[in-house]
């Protein structure tokens, strides 16, 4: 009885220790599995069994299972009918008419870019060369003379604009108001117009007149009197406007070329002038011999060349040689000084510093004003004979220290518009 049981504790304890050892081996394996991947993988969880499977789902096979699957529902597509577009046919662009534009000289010397019109440049009609013609040969083509004239038309349109219709509509105007066409008109200078009080009384103000300019410098009222004198009709301009008031050498020349178109035989122009010759003393009437223009313009420039009159002016006599010969003694009739000499022109309106009166000496200046070449040069064009007449307002000498001023100068020129009056009373007779 005990050599069996001990032989059945042996048996046990030899099948214990084998499984023992299977099972570390197991072990050591699982651990060199786990080293060479690098990785201790974790025991994964069995997920819990769905209680709520029906039985009959469970009894089927795992490849019946695998192949009842839930197709997804197909979205419903709704095509919206698109409306057919119509064709429309797009009318070509039409181009804007190019503007023309000019270079216009300014009071400072510069060039300025303004547009003229608005209008399209027209082809010119040209006429070839013939055969039969005498002048027939190489060369380029002949254009027809009133092709020519229309096309010289429309660039002095271009270039002048309204301006020449307003000179019309002002020579009209004064057309129809003064009855009696004046043979002698007077162009008063600053101060100077209470010397056509002597000959008349009926006022023309230029604020009536259409598109005529109005002086602002003060001195220069802006009016016409009407008058005679010895049986000579008469038209004197109170004021003036002037270059530096303007900035144009048109609208500056605006009421001269008003005035000589009504027919104007004789033109006296005046002006309050700063001694440049040290005889020269106030109130002494300089009659004017020659002009020198230092303006930086004048109001031919920019006409057309081949007009009517021509641009291309003789200055070579300017101002009438035959009433320089009497003026000595119509002066001294007068008891007025008579002083002969030449007037220089300067822009303005500033007054001229002592190195420039320097300067206007020595080319020969005996005088210096703002105004008078230009209403000058316009007479002279049309063949009107001009009388200048230049009133001293200040002494070179004596006032070169001194501050000259604007009101100077009016109160000076009404002081002598006495003298001026004599003067005239004499040469007005003398200039027809």
């Amino acid at each position: 009885m005990n050599e069996n049981k001990i032989t059945e504790s042996i048996e046990a304890e030899g099948t214990e220790g084998s499984a023992r050892s299977s099972n570390r081996k197991a072990k050591r394996d699982a651990r060199r599995v786990t080293t060479r991947s690098g990785l201790r993988r974790k025991p994964t969880a069995t997920p819990p069994k769905d209680e709520s499977v029906a039985p009959d789902d469970e009894k089927k096979p795992a490849a019946a299972k695998a192949k009842v699957r839930r197709k997804p529902a197909k979205k419903k597509t709704t095509t919206l009918k698109t409306a057919k577009k119509k064709t429309v046919t797009k009318k070509p662009a039409v181009k804007p008419e190019e503007d023309e534009y000019e270079l216009r000289n300014q009071p400072d010397g510069t060039l300025l870019r303004v547009k003229v019109s608005k209008i399209k440049k027209r082809a010119i009609p040209i006429r070839r060369r013939s055969r039969d013609d005498a002048d027939s040969g190489p060369g380029p083509a002949i254009v027809v003379p009133d092709v020519m004239e229309a096309a010289v038309r429309r660039k002095r349109e271009a270039i002048f604009g309204p301006r020449e219709g307003k000179i019309k509509r002002s020579i009209g105007y004064l057309n129809r108001k003064i009855v009696t066409k004046p043979k002698v008109a007077v162009i008063l200078g600053s101060g100077l117009f209470p010397a056509a009080e002597f000959f008349g009384d009926k006022k023309i103000k230029f604020t009536d007149i259409p598109e005529f300019p109005l002086p602002m410098a003060e001195g220069h009222p802006g009016h016409f009197v009407t008058g005679s004198h010895d049986g000579v009709p008469l038209l004197f301009s109170a004021g003036r406007s002037h270059y530096y008031e303007t900035g144009s050498m048109s609208e500056t020349t605006h009421a001269i070329q008003a005035i000589l178109a009504l027919g104007v035989e004789h033109l006296i122009i005046t002006t309050s002038a700063g001694a440049i010759n040290p005889d020269f003393r106030k109130g002494d009437i300089m009659l004017v011999e020659d002009q020198i223009n230092l303006m930086g313009d004048n109001p031919l420039f920019g006409v057309d060349p081949n007009s009517d009159p021509s641009v291309f002016v003789n200055c070579n006599s300017i101002y009438d040689d035959s009433l320089a010969d009497k003026y000595d003694r119509l002066c001294r009739s007068a008891r007025v000084r008579p002083k002969r000499g030449i007037l220089a022109a300067v822009r303005g309106p500033v007054y001229e510093t002592p190195a420039e009166r320097k300067f206007l000496s020595s080319i020969g200046a005996d005088a210096v004003c703002m105004s008078m070449v230009p209403e000058a040069l316009v007479a002279a064009r049309m063949g009107v004979t001009v009388t200048g007449l230049a009133i001293i307002s200040n002494e070179a000498s004596a006032e070169l220290e001194k501050t000259i001023s604007h009101n100077d100068v009016v109160s000076a020129g009404k002081r002598n518009s006495e003298r001026l009056k004599r003067v005239l009373a004499k040469l007005i007779p003398q200039a027809v």
